[in-house]
């Protein structure tokens, strides 16, 4: 099965997470997904990723949401299968409209 693509708006208050890879850290990009996503389930690979960046939406913004289609070949690397079937959120106005969460530490924990 392909992917099925649709348009949502984003409530204020919801969280995403974007994923960083080598070169991208220090930037807000146009592509997010759910916390609990893997970079597997939207066809990257976690060993590329060097942060999970989570953010709330602060101001209520249409995106377009595609799932990933399953067991689909990476795009560096053909031979490569990744397990794919993630929820990705595309939005050019979304990074202007998302906090980051800080995580605060208590007495050495999270």
């Amino acid at each position: 099965m392909g992917s099925i693509i649709f348009t949502q708006e984003l409530d204020e208050g919801m969280e995403l997470i974007q994923f960083r890879r080598k070169g991208t850290e220090g930037t807000i990009g146009d592509y997010f997904a759910l916390p609990g996503t893997t970079p597997e389930q939207i066809g990257m690979k976690t060993s590329d990723i060097v942060e999970t960046l989570p953010v709330r939406v602060i101001i209520r913004t249409k995106a377009l949401l595609s799932t990933h289609k399953k067991d689909m070949p990476y795009y560096k690397d053909e031979t490569t299968i990744l397990e794919g079937g993630g929820l990705q959120i595309f939005s050019k106005e979304l990074k202007h409209n998302v906090e980051i969460v800080k995580k605060t530490v208590t007495n050495g924990t999270n």
